[in-house]
């Protein structure tokens, strides 16, 4: 059964070194010098603070644009199941960062995901957090944090584009669908709808939290290309890249996926794509040398191979 979702086509990238370069004839992809180009997330602009360590461990690294026209790079520094700290590291327009801040600590997990809601006709942040009690709550211009209602389900960030903008999508998958879920505050105080997007156990099941990726939707049809990561021999760590593309037209839904296999990319995890920054990966890569029974590490991100070279030409044609 699940063959038949999955039979599509199964390409094998093999990563050696590699910049990428589309042979717009033949839609090849030659890496050269890959590994020159993945950056470590390390020392912020002008100060000697550094946003990844090589002793402690940092996760699930989003970049969000702010209301308030300031763009950040959040991420946790602990352990996988706490106390963790969440931190947001302001980023310009070249991809430099100024020193952390410190949002909130003493997390009992390290999930997170910051998405675009809605107070009235206003965009706002919110961010859901798995600790004591998992909830979402309203992100201030000075970091401070207001609980809403607490959630059960774990979420993964998705920048999704309307047409005309872009936004920041929060899904998560319920074991029988892949749903978008929506908070938003009105006279009566806050509420949230759930959507669901794609339906089907023996699709959805294979969705895992973490991913990351992007949507574009519109004119009856919806496409998503997502990045998740996956056991490499499904025997358990260490994890590599994966590639899901979907496509949704009424009733029908089109479903292919990559391997995305490197003898060097081994002990990924967290992605992130950044569709705003000229789609970069952000992710957490485990060090060489450490054991990938607990899959964690280090921030870093594709700094020139760009999410846009590895997505199906029909949907790059459809986003901005």
């Amino acid at each position: 059964m699940v063959r038949k979702f999955f039979l599509g086509w199964w390409i094998f990238f093999l990563i050696g070194c590699g910049f990428v370069v589309e042979d717009p004839s033949s839609e090849s992809i030659d890496y050269v010098s890959l590994m020159t180009n993945v950056q470590s997330l390390t020392v912020a602009k002008g100060s000697s603070y550094t946003l990844s360590l090589p002793d402690t461990n940092e996760w699930y690294p989003q970049v969000y644009r702010t209301p308030w026209n300031k763009t950040y790079l959040f991420y946790i520094r602990g352990n996988f199941s706490g106390p963790c700290t969440l931190y947001a590291a302001e980023m310009d327009d070249e991809g430099n960062f100024k020193k952390p801040s410190v949002i909130t600590n003493n997390l009992l997990s390290s999930i997170f995901a910051i998405f675009d809601g809605r107070k009235g006709n206003e965009r706002v942040p919110i961010i859901y957090l798995r600790s004591y009690s998992p909830a979402f709550y309203e992100l201030t211009p000075d970091f401070g944090l207001a609980q809403i209602f607490g959630f059960s389900f774990d979420l993964s960030p998705l920048m999704v584009w309307n047409g005309s903008a872009w936004e920041t999508w929060a899904v998560y998958n319920s074991g029988e669908s892949w749903r978008r879920v929506e908070v938003f505050s009105t006279t009566g105080g806050w509420d949230f709808q759930e959507t669901s997007i794609i339906l089907g156990y023996d699709i959805v099941q294979f969705f895992s939290t973490p991913m990351g990726g992007v949507g574009v939707i519109g004119n009856g049809e919806s496409n998503f290309a997502l990045l998740m990561v996956k056991e490499k021999d499904q025997t358990g760590p260490p994890f590599v890249f994966q590639q899901v593309v979907i496509t949704i037209k009424g009733n029908t839904t089109n479903l292919s996926s990559n391997w995305i296999l490197s003898s060097t990319l081994v002990g990924v995890n967290s992605p992130f794509v950044d569709a705003q920054g000229g789609y970069q990966i952000y992710f957490s890569w485990q060090e060489e040398g450490k054991n990938f029974t607990f899959p964690v590490g280090d921030l870093y991100r594709f700094r020139y191979l760009t999410w846009d070279k590895l997505m199906p030409r029909d949907i790059r044609s459809k986003l901005p």
